[in-house]
């Protein structure tokens, strides 16, 4: 497996994109910002690589983009109601992005911030450490997601989260596919 590395600046600074390329030819790049996915090069029934992953092609322009591109969304993926929840006898009030409520961890969740990056092995490591209290969230978090791209064209992604205190979280990547490759 052949890792290249590139950066881009940006308003909320440098983005490392990170492309696995297998022994085929094909590969995957992702990004430091958001943990994203940013293109999945694989070759179509006539053996031809295309892009099969929607997504723009200035790395800045994934900043706070509505549909969060191939990034992974947090703490919370999806909607809380009203940006409040209890737990534990606790209320606590989340930063509001989506009319009334709090939508995928809101304006600066996850998917808008620029996470640590290292090469290991045949996998990239994306690492984020969100602060007690980052968008309304009790406890300190840190997320880690695991790219590995193999040489049977697939893709792994293995999310996980420690808190040091009770707190909510739902990950998932919010990657789209358009398996036309255009």
């Amino acid at each position: 497996m052949k890792i290249d590395k590139t950066t881009a600046q940006s308003p909320k600074g440098e983005i490392s994109l990170f492309t696995l390329t297998n022994a085929s030819g094909a590969s995957v790049t992702v990004s430091s910002l958001g943990a994203g996915i940013v293109a999945v090069m694989v070759p179509d029934r006539d053996g031809k690589l295309a892009d099969v992953a929607l997504g723009y092609k200035n790395p800045a322009d994934y900043i706070a983009d509505g549909p969060c591109a191939g990034k992974i969304p947090g703490r919370f993926a999806n909607r809380i109601a009203r940006g409040k929840f209890s737990l534990d006898g606790n209320e606590y009030t989340l930063a509001i992005n989506n009319g009334p409520n709090a939508l995928h961890g809101g304006p600066e969740g996850f998917q808008n911030r620029i996470w640590d990056s290292a090469v290991e092995g045949d996998s990239v490591v994306f690492t984020y450490h969100a602060a007690d209290g980052e968008e309304g969230y009790p406890g300190n978090m840190t997320v880690k997601a695991v790219y590995t791209w193999t040489d049977d064209n697939e893709l792994s992604l293995v999310l996980t989260a420690v808190t040091d205190a009770k707190t909510v979280v739902n990950l998932t990547n919010h990657v789209y596919f358009n398996l036309d490759g255009e």
